[in-house]
């Protein structure tokens, strides 16, 4: 979406967080330093909201910039989460049974680089079962973090086996072979 575009969803939204917050839109132009006809142009889809706008709405409103300039469905934070937890169960669903397909069965999934992120610095948990440190890191490390798995081989010998990074997406038929093979 180009930031200047008038997006009419954008006004919906920060009207729809005014409401559950609840904040009127007098407070919100004395928290931001926007006039209140600025926020109100917004929801009611005269004027666009802009990045530095959302941001500052955002912060007070406790919701994400990116649900209300309508990038993302998920609202706070905790909601992101939840959506990236679900997904690496699933990765780690599809690529467990991929695995045990080939002769292969998973020990442990860790994060290889996690010192080199300063995640060593961090405290993470106690975790319930099936889950793990790569589900709560900051989604600016996203595509810095290198996810590995210890996996014990047919012939018992176990090997770690980098996964992927979590930016890089590839078929999953490629991931059997990565594993296979190396």
């Amino acid at each position: 979406m180009i930031k200047s575009e008038l997006n009419t969803e954008c006004g919906k939204r920060l009207k729809e967080c005014l409401q559950e917050f609840p904040m009127t839109q007098n407070r919100l132009a004395e928290l931001t330093g926007y006039s209140q006809q600025y926020i109100s142009n917004i929801v009611v889809g005269k004027k666009p909201m802009t990045v530095k706008a959302a941001k500052l709405f955002a912060e007070h409103l406790h919701v994400r910039e990116e649900y209300l300039l309508d990038e993302d469905d998920k609202k706070t934070v905790t909601e992101m989460f939840k959506k990236r937890k679900n997904l690496f169960d699933q990765l780690n669903e599809i690529t467990t049974a991929l695995l045990n397909l080939a002769g292969f069965k998973p020990i442990c999934n860790f994060i290889e680089n996690w010192k080199e992120l300063g995640l060593d610095r961090t405290i993470y948990g106690p975790f319930t079962e099936g889950d793990t440190p790569g589900m709560h890191t900051d989604p600016d490390l996203d595509g810095k973090i290198k996810f590995s798995t210890e996996i014990q081989t047919p012939n018992g010998k176990r090997n770690k086996r980098r996964t992927f990074q979590a930016n890089e997406m590839f078929p999953f038929s490629n991931l059997v072979l990565f594993w296979y093979f190396s």
